[in-house]
C-alpha cells in the first residue's frame, strides 16, 4: 500500500500540516526541515528518487476544451509545477468533454507511451 502524508508525518516526527506544506512547496518550512521531510518521503516510496536512473518522466494531462476558469487555472498550475521539476515533461491536451469515445481512444493511444496520465472527464464506461 502506498504511504500517505500521515505516514510521512509520523516517520518524520512532524505534523501532517508540515508535510502538506513541504509536498505542495508552500512557505513556512525551514530548509533543513523540508529536506528531512522529503528524505522520509523518498525512503517510504512516496516520492521518486531524483536520480531514478536519470530517466525523464513524461506526463500527460487531459482536460476538457473551453473557457472554464478552474480548468484553465489547473492547466497553468500543472505547467508551473512541471517546469520546476528537473526531468519532468508535461503535455496538456484538450478534448471534447462530451465525446467519451474520443477520450477513450486517446487514453488507449497513450498506453505505454507516457509515465503518468491525469484527466478531468465525465464518468462514462468507455473512459473507465
Amino acid at each position: 500500500m502506498r504511504p500517505t502524508l500521515a505516514d510521512i508525518a509520523r516517520e518524520a516526527g512532524v505534523s501532517a500540516a508540515t508535510v502538506d506544506r513541504v509536498m505542495n512547496d508552500r512557505p513556512g518550512v525551514r530548509a533543513g526541515m523540508k529536506a528531512h521531510v522529503e528524505g522520509v518521503a523518498r525512503r517510504l516510496g512516496y516520492l521518486m528518487a531524483e536520480t531514478a536512473a536519470g530517466k525523464p518522466v513524461h506526463l500527460r494531462l487531459l482536460l476538457p476544451e473551453g473557457t472554464n476558469a478552474f480548468i484553465n487555472g489547473l492547466a497553468m498550475e500543472a505547467e508551473t509545477q512541471a517546469a520546476g521539476r528537473a526531468g519532468v515533461t508535461l503535455r496538456i491536451d484538450r478534448f471534447d468533454a462530451f465525446d467519451p469515445g474520443g477520450l477513450a481512444g486517446r487514453l488507449r493511444a497513450l498506453k505505454g507511451n507516457v509515465d503518468g496520465v491525469a484527466l478531468v472527464a465525465l464518468d462514462h464506461p468507455a473512459v473507465r
